[in-house]
């Protein structure tokens, strides 16, 4: 779902939410999204948007062991902030920077303890990560 505002000639919000179920693993989830957009002339304009995003883990890794269906589903929070230029009608330019913070990512259980040695296909959700850059 997905309502979008237009404050005025220049300024636009763009407010949504995105739902979803994986059956396999019985995990629901909520995703949040905002946007901001400004318009610095006709065919410029800023944008700012938040995002909460769900990935179901991988089938492949979710059978190998029976203790994995009780995996949650990883997700990010994205923060992307952009310039956006018309060149034309049909021509558009676009440079945007970004910052994703993953959470709950599966992580292979043996490669939490202490021994080297330890394997299992058993998958936890302990992992997180983080990524930016420019696109």
């Amino acid at each position: 779902m997905q309502l979008k505002y237009t404050f005025s000639n220049v300024l636009r919000l763009n407010v949504g939410v995105r739902t979803g179920y994986f059956e396999y693993t019985d995990f629901s989830w909520i995703s949040p999204r905002v946007g901001l957009s400004y318009s610095l002339t006709p065919v410029t304009s800023i944008n700012l948007a938040y995002g909460r995003h769900f990935q179901s883990p991988n089938m492949l890794a979710l059978v190998f062991d029976d203790a994995n269906k009780t995996l949650r589903s990883k997700y990010n929070d994205q923060i992307v902030i952009g310039l956006e230029h018309f060149f034309s009608r049909d021509t558009r330019g676009t440079i945007e920077t970004y910052w994703k913070a993953y959470k709950d990512v599966p992580v292979n259980a043996a490669d939490l303890t202490p021994y080297p040695k330890d394997r299992s296909f058993r998958l936890v959700n302990k992992g997180k990560a983080k990524s930016y850059g420019i696109e």
